[in-house]
């Protein structure tokens, strides 16, 4: 007969099975949770997918349908896939959230069983006339006019000329947008640029005075020869090498009444919604046609910066393809300037070669003028503009331009040398000049006088060679 255990042993023996009952009981727990995590989970498979429609309206005055129906079944006109049906709604969802617009989830038997959100995308139109409180005609991107529906929210507060989107399946206007007006696009003005602001592009600027300003000046001549002038002229080359500078100098210098400047912002005319850009560019030209109208005596020059940007060979493959409509919208537009002979369109680009051919052509962008970078000689006169005698120098102001341009054009620390560069440099000189100037005038012993030196210029050209190689080999 075995010893009969000790008080202590079996109080050990106790604790053991309490323990070992509670490690049990949480695997069984966890156990129990993966069960019901992996019924869970393969409820929801089990479950039918839910399809998505498009609340268009809720039907009036409708009687339920079958025997029996009841008058608490409700239905709802939706647009699912390409088609119009009238489904049932599940008792759960209050009607106040079924609004034409409403994107929902279907369930089996295409039920209505949830509500997701509102439409957000859509064909944008123009409203040309509303008809009666709930319909509208509207003009589509290709011109064509349709007539259409209205949601609710939309019915009395359209009034012409108005965008809205549309569910084009279903003849619906859901939203109302407000689309980005012509002067987010265009900065409209009357240049003060001359051609004696612009330095070292001489006979650039012949070549321009040559080609645009002798039509517009001499009208009479060329009439008598029926030589019409251009209609347009592309700048082409490296930036900051003066192509805007000189369009809006052509703009002064065309009449002695001050002449209109549109300045297009070439990227700004892209838009995610079909036709928007090419409606921009259709204000654009409508605006330039309205201007030359009320003064024939004043030339309207329309400038598109960054032409690349938005006028790319078509079926290049290397956009969105939105050039495919834009650059026609373009030709149609240019080859329609001919009516108003005192517009003048000018092109500015770095990449020629990007641009489409058709815009190329003569009748189009008449004259192309390369405006390249500046040479030594060329480099030092846009030195002497922006150093010009208004600016106090300490020292001799031609062996300070002389100094800079050693340095810029010296090998192997050469950069790109353009007018821009020059410009940055002049500036970069006269904040360190200014900087030393505030410095000794704060408490200094030695006072040191406003005007820039040598030292300011050397030091302005080594920041801007600095700079252009750091910018050039990032690792």
């Amino acid at each position: 007969m075995p010893n009969p255990l000790s008080a202590q042993e079996l109080t050990r023996l106790v604790d053991e099975l309490e323990s070992s009952n509670a490690v049990l009981k949480q695997a069984l727990n966890k156990a129990r949770a993966q069960l019901v995590d992996q019924h869970e989970q393969l409820k929801a498979m089990a479950d039918p997918s839910l399809a998505y429609g498009i609340v268009l309206g809720q039907p009036e005055g409708r009687q339920g349908r079958g025997q029996g129906a009841s008058r608490h079944v409700r239905e709802v006109d939706i647009l699912y896939g390409q088609r119009q049906l009238l489904v049932k709604v599940a008792p759960h969802i209050e009607g106040s959230q079924l609004q034409p617009g409403t994107r929902v989830r279907l369930g089996d038997g295409l039920v209505v069983v949830e509500v997701a959100d509102t439409v957000a995308e859509g064909s944008l139109a123009t409203v040309e006339r509303t008809v009666g409180s709930d319909r509208a005609v509207v003009s589509s991107h290709t011109g064509e006019s349709l007539l259409v529906r209205l949601v609710p929210r939309l019915r009395g507060q359209l009034k012409e000329g108005d965008t809205v989107a549309l569910i084009t399946s279903a003849n619906l206007a859901i939203e109302r947008v407000q689309r980005m007006e012509f002067g987010q696009v265009v900065l409209e003005e009357t240049p003060t640029v001359s051609y004696d602001d612009v330095g070292g592009l001489e006979a650039e600027i012949q070549q321009l005075r040559d080609a645009v300003e002798l039509p517009f000046v001499h009208r009479d001549v060329f009439t008598q020869l029926d030589l019409a002038p251009p209609k347009g002229v592309l700048l082409f080359g490296p930036p900051g090498c003066g192509k805007t500078m000189l369009a809006k100098a052509v703009a002064h210098s065309l009449a002695d009444s001050p002449t209109l400047f549109l300045n297009v912002k070439g990227p700004e005319l892209l838009s995610k919604f079909v036709g928007e850009s090419e409606r921009q560019i259709r204000l654009i030209f409508e605006r330039a046609r309205a201007l030359a109208a009320q003064d024939p005596s004043r030339p309207v020059v329309v400038f598109f910066d960054e032409m690349e940007a938005v006028f790319r060979t078509r079926g290049s493959g290397k956009s969105s393809d939105i050039e495919t409509t834009v650059v026609p919208q373009l030709l149609t537009e240019l080859d329609g300037v001919e009516s108003i002979r005192n517009i003048m369109v000018i092109g500015a680009t770095n990449r020629p070669d990007l641009i489409d051919p058709a815009l190329m052509r003569p009748g189009r962008l008449d004259i192309k003028i390369h405006i390249g970078r500046p040479t030594r000689d060329s480099a030092a006169d846009i030195f002497r503009r922006h150093l010009h005698e208004g600016v106090p120098i300490d020292g001799d102001r031609e062996e300070i331009i002389m100094t800079g341009l050693d340095t810029l054009y010296t090998e192997p620390n050469q950069v790109p040398v353009s007018g821009a560069i020059i410009a940055n440099v002049v500036a970069r000189a006269k904040k360190r000049a200014a900087k030393k100037f505030l410095e000794n005038a704060s408490g200094h012993v030695n006072a040191v006088a406003l005007a820039v030196s040598v030292d300011d210029v050397e030091h302005a050209v080594a920041e801007e060679i600095n700079e252009y190689d750091a910018s050039t080999n990032i690792e």
